[in-house]
């Protein structure tokens, strides 16, 4: 470790460098792939350094000050006023802007204005806490955000590598594509093997408890005793795509204790509530076999039952099925102003725009890009956008990029999305209770989806789907896929 003062001069200089880069933010995001290597390369261990140093440093506040060097782009006044209390404050503050950069920089294009300081928690959900964990080569670092208290770290000397291999395992298990006896691919089958889902799950589980152990339980008791109800978390690298609601531990998913969503910076929270009366929703989807190119999409025959929930839930809404699914009958569509805008078709979010899209009824594909272009063009902003058969490139750590900056651009200020792609029949069941739920003025978009997943939980608990299965908890392949990403009011 660092001496004290050799510790203090570097503080001062990556302070220095993360101030020039704030100030340069809009030249990070120029159209050009170097740029974006560069970024991943020089730009991103400046945030992650300083926030190494601030996180192992024991700097007082009169000493943080001191090294503190303003922004010249930012408002003196406004900065003093804001300027982190504390070493935590400060560093919540680098990783904040950290996240925002690389949004930016994944889509070329500032994606959002920064604002001087992180929303306080309290002025958002008194139940929910605010949790970052930062991965470092030698350690994992969580700072958590509680209503009314200050800011707590919890450090757990695990490594980097240690870590990766955890997710590796987890991630082959669950959904590589390229590994046989994935849940993917042993339930891609026409008749599945009892034996290797059981023992599928049976691997999973430690994997899942493991990573508790990592995130949760250092924080457990601060949780407990602050009567938290909601989980937000503020991810970063590999842990974005880890299935948060089937971490487990005495018997019990996380889902089953605690609301879950995930922000990809606290400071793009709008925080207005969503307006529950005369909801409508427009409600898309491809229920037929789409071929484009060389490549197939299978038929999602439960599409038009998931269409038919949303309109039984929210009877002004309007459906687009299959033909009528197109850009341009959303764009017309658009011009009525849905606050709720839900597309059940196949799509994929990676690190490669070119692999950042949604398919059309038409036989035709719509980029992310082009797709946040056509949600922006309605009058009002998009409240939630639900994408139930999207998923992100399994192994790509940058993948997660596109579904946060997909919500950021389209000013939606949540996304329902998927990690992996799901059974649509169960998706439309899911979905259904969802909406139904979502009706309710009182009840959180975090909270509609966590009912949601508790009751399809039941369900395969009540009758999994082998009695090989029966003593073991249900699947989290089934379930754990949709995350709530923005806005979980």
């Amino acid at each position: 470790m660092r001496e004290k003062g050799e510790n203090k001069g570097a503080i001062a200089a990556y302070t220095a460098a993360y101030n020039t880069l704030q100030s340069l933010r809009s030249d990070l995001n120029a159209n050009n792939r170097d740029v974006q290597f560069n970024f991943l390369q020089e730009v991103k261990p400046v945030y992650l350094e300083l926030a190494d140093l601030l996180l192992k440093s024991k700097l007082s506040e009169r000493e943080l000050n001191s090294l503190v060097v303003a922004n010249p782009n930012i408002n003196q006044a406004k900065y003093e006023q804001n300027q982190p209390k504390n070493r935590l404050e400060f560093a919540r503050r680098v990783i904040e802007s950290w996240q925002l950069a690389e949004l930016d920089n994944f889509f070329q294009d500032p994606c959002s204005q920064e604002t001087d300081v992180a929303v306080q928690i309290d002025h958002i959900d008194s139940q929910a806490a605010v949790i970052y964990p930062i991965i470092f080569k030698d350690r994992l670092e969580i700072i958590v955000s509680l209503p009314g208290k200050n800011l707590q770290q919890a450090t757990i000397p695990i490594s980097e590598e240690q870590i990766n291999n955890t997710l590796d395992q987890l991630y082959d298990y669950l959904d590589n594509v390229t590994i046989s006896n994935s849940a993917r691919n042993i339930l891609a089958t026409a008749n599945p093997d009892p034996e290797e889902l059981k023992e599928n799950i049976q691997a999973i589980l430690p994997i899942l408890g493991q990573l508790y152990n990592w995130l949760i339980q250092p924080i457990e008791t601060q949780l407990n005793a602050n009567q938290i109800k909601n989980l937000v978390f503020v991810m970063n690298g590999r842990l974005q795509r880890v299935p948060m609601a089937a971490l487990y531990s005495n018997q019990q998913y996380l889902i089953e204790k605690y609301g879950i969503a995930l922000v990809p910076s606290l400071q793009l929270i709008d925080t207005k509530l969503l307006k529950r009366k005369n909801l409508k929703v427009l409600a898309a989807g491809v229920s037929k076999q789409i071929q484009i190119q060389e490549e197939i999409f299978p038929a999602l025959v439960n599409v038009p039952k998931e269409l038919d929930e949303i309109k039984q839930a929210f009877p002004a809404s309007q459906k687009l099925l299959n033909q009528e699914f197109t850009a341009t009958t959303i764009q017309n569509e658009l011009k009525s102003n849905f606050p709720v805008v839900h597309l059940a078709t196949h799509g994929l979010f990676s690190s490669n725009p070119e692999r950042n899209f949604i398919i059309t009824g038409d036989g035709k594909s719509i980029s992310i890009n082009e797709l946040s272009t056509l949600l922006k063009e309605q009058e009002n902003n998009l409240e939630l956008l639900v994408l139930s058969a999207c998923e992100t490139a399994t192994g790509d750590e940058r993948a997660m990029l596109g579904l946060a900056g997909t919500a950021v651009r389209s000013g939606a200020r949540s996304t329902l999305a998927t990690l992996w792609s799901v059974s649509d029949a169960s998706t439309a069941q899911l979905m259904g209770e969802f909406y139904q739920e979502l009706k309710k003025p009182e009840v959180q978009k975090l909270s509609a989806l966590r009912t949601a997943q508790l009751s399809q939980l039941e369900s395969i608990r009540s009758q999994p789907l082998f009695k090989q299965l029966k003593s073991l908890p249900p699947h989290p392949y089934f379930w754990a896929s949709y995350v709530l990403v923005g806005n979980w009011q």
